[in-house]
């Protein structure tokens, strides 16, 4: 898996803290950690690919929902495990993302960025899509102090 997250810290009026995932997979361990993150007050969720390893995108957004709740911010860019049907995929994660009421800019799910609580988040997934993901990264940043 090659994928890319970039946060940049501004000044922040409270303190934010943010879960950094990978490789979750589906199951009592992947709920246990989601738990965790939750019994330590994240306030968000940035996951970095490699959802699920069953080709089953309506049963890893389920088992957020389960956990975590509907409209809990989570941030995500694909991974190779979601080969089998990135679009199914693309569409959980704008759905996660909507229910959160995070708003984007750029192609959700492989390279794009959000701005939370203070923070610029720029994920891009260039392992899977395209290429000049340095570039996109160093514009987004370009465009914030």
């Amino acid at each position: 898996m090659i994928t890319a997250a970039a946060i940049v810290l501004a000044a922040l009026a409270e303190p934010t803290t943010i879960a950094l995932l990978g490789d979750q997979d589906l199951g009592s361990d992947a709920r246990a950690v989601l738990a965790l993150i939750l019994d330590e007050g994240a306030d968000a969720i940035v996951h970095l690919g490699d959802f699920d390893y069953h080709d089953d995108p309506s049963a890893w957004v389920n088992q957020i929902h389960d956990v975590l709740g509907q409209g809990f911010p989570y941030i995500a860019v694909v991974g190779n495990h979601e080969d089998c049907c990135w679009q199914s995929y693309f569409d959980a994660i704008e759905g996660l993302l909507v229910a959160a009421g995070v708003s984007w800019q750029g192609d959700v799910g492989w390279r794009y960025f959000v701005d939370f609580q203070g923070l610029r988040i720029v994920l891009t997934a260039p392992g899977e899509y395209g290429s000049s993901h340095a570039a996109y990264i160093a514009a987004r940043f370009a465009e914030t102090d």
